[in-house]
């Protein structure tokens, strides 16, 4: 019986003192941009910092190169002149290994309006494999570099995979997954309310064992100007969750911290609040769209504003867990 009590004292200490894992928001993606890629290592180093003390343990790059530019010394294009590092991508990756935050790194990013022809999305492929083979060259030393996100613009409303963009981004995942199997890769594509929760699940059980990736992280649409609310969360993420369970695809939520009818502002915590509460019961994972430039300090009164007010919250959950 000493046994026993001392057994179970133990085991309450344990779990007393050990964080609960649950979905709050627990990673970000980062668009590079003229705002952030003058950025001198400090600042970046403050930047994760700032990811950090919220639970966030995952960084998603969104991209490297857009158009003619990349944000990292390619051989093929032209860097951004006004980088405050050498290269972003290294100091990113370099000070991620110290925090131990797990970096997928994104590739190119096009402008694809106007664009859908068979051969346009062969040279979008051409272009992501070529950019693939640099990143691979220059970074896979990181342990923080965890896998691969690929832009998923095309993706949405789930096409048929006939679509020439579905066979595009076929390539891209075949060529990451011949590079290095252990590497994931993520997609992050959006719905519309032109699509029912059913028929979008029904899309996505045809192209999860096509494209073969690892995590598919659902943007939820709240931030856009598309009539999405928070309570149209739980129908959409619960369809797809069963379309990634059955495709043994880790199932993530893409929450859009943003408010595009009130300008491109930040969003109000209340609402933001609301969307993890819809989200979490279907979701292994949350993370956000995008803390550095609607909710980071460094970036203005009202990032900061929000930042200290997630935080609180934040702070207050694990607290009561």
């Amino acid at each position: 019986m000493k046994k026993l009590r001392k057994s179970l004292g133990f085991t309450f200490l344990f779990l007393a003192f050990t964080p609960l894992s649950y979905p709050s928001l627990s990673g970000t993606f980062l668009q590079l941009d003229g705002s952030n890629l003058p950025w001198r290592e400090e600042e970046w180093r403050k930047e994760l910092s700032y990811i950090k003390q919220i639970g966030m343990d995952t960084l998603i790059i969104a991209s490297v190169a857009s158009d003619s530019t990349s944000f990292y010394p390619s051989r093929f294009l032209s860097m951004f002149q006004q980088s405050g590092t050498k290269d972003p991508i290294e100091t990113l990756l370099s000070l991620s290994d110290k925090m131990r935050i797990d970096v997928y790194l994104g590739l190119y990013r096009w402008n694809w309006k106007g664009k859908g022809s068979e051969e346009d999305f062969e040279n979008f492929a051409d272009l992501n494999i070529k950019v693939v083979k640099e990143l691979y060259s220059l970074y896979s030393k990181h342990p923080s570099f965890k896998g691969w996100y690929i832009l998923s613009w095309e993706l949405g409303n789930a096409p048929p995979i006939e679509n020439v963009a579905v066979k595009a981004y076929k390539r891209v995942v075949d060529f990451l997954r011949k590079l290095n199997p252990k590497k994931k890769i993520i997609i992050a594509p959006y719905f519309t309310l032109d699509i029912s929760p059913e028929k979008l699940e029904e899309g996505w059980r045809k192209i999860l064992p096509f494209l073969k990736i690892d995590i598919l992280a659902l943007q939820d649409g709240v931030g856009c100007d598309r009539g999405i609310k928070p309570e149209h969360i739980p129908s959409y993420f619960s369809s797809m969750k069963k379309a990634c369970e059955e495709n043994k695809v880790e199932f993530w939520g893409d929450l859009e911290i943003f408010d595009i009818p009130a300008g491109w502002k930040p969003a109000k915590i209340e609402r933001i609040r609301e969307q993890i509460e819809k989200m979490k019961p279907f979701v292994k994972k949350i993370v956000v769209w995008e803390f550095n430039h609607y909710m980071s300090p460094l970036k203005g009164e009202e990032q900061r504003k929000l930042y200290e007010e997630y935080k609180n919250f934040y702070q207050k959950e694990v607290e009561r867990r």
